[in-house]
């Protein structure tokens, strides 16, 4: 129920921000996420890729909605058992961005991530998915048609102290 209301709340605010838009644009952006605490002790570096599209507004204002697919690294466990862990992501993301003269920007983006787990051992394979509210915070700056951001993420906001990712991404738009 709640997440039925999450995707609607977002359908709408995304429909709104059309309204006002006076340009959109197209992206696509390389990923890479560096898990921290214990998110790290399990799970390596995530590389991916999203496509992303905005909706640019009066006054620096930009609604943003961005989803694609991030494959962590296997982290492999120092345990008798030679257990291998991957983790695989695919992120949903609405957000917003307030533009500075200079083309730096804030964002903060919210939405669903679909994760997926592998677990092997000598013994056995198992595989696990889910899907939990995320979040991400960040800073960047537009230099033409080039977008580089830096951020902060939480894959699941019901464990965000020990799900947290810090990474960057490096983008391309088309304006339409």
């Amino acid at each position: 129920m709640k997440k039925s209301h999450l995707a609607l709340g977002m359908v709408v605010l995304l429909c709104s921000a059309t309204t006002l838009a006076q340009g959109f644009r197209l992206g696509a952006d390389a990923v890479g996420m560096v898990p921290t605490g214990d998110y790290s002790n399990n799970y390596g570096v995530g590389i991916g890729g999203l496509v992303r599209m905005e909706a640019i507004s009066p006054g620096g204002f930009v609604v943003t909605f961005r989803t694609g697919y991030i494959q962590h690294l296997t982290k492999i466990a120092r345990d008798d058992l030679r257990t291998t862990k991957k983790l695989d992501e695919v992120p949903i993301l609405l957000g917003t961005r307030f533009y500075t003269v200079a083309r730096i920007y804030a964002a903060i983006e919210a939405g669903v991530s679909s994760s997926g787990v592998t677990i092997t051992t000598a013994t056995s394979n198992i595989s696990d998915s889910s899907l939990t509210g995320t979040a991400a915070l960040g800073i960047g700056i537009l230099l033409g048609p080039i977008d580089l951001q830096f951020s902060i993420r939480s894959v699941d906001l019901y464990r965000m102290k020990n799900t947290l990712e810090y990474g960057s991404t490096l983008g391309f738009f088309i304006n339409l």
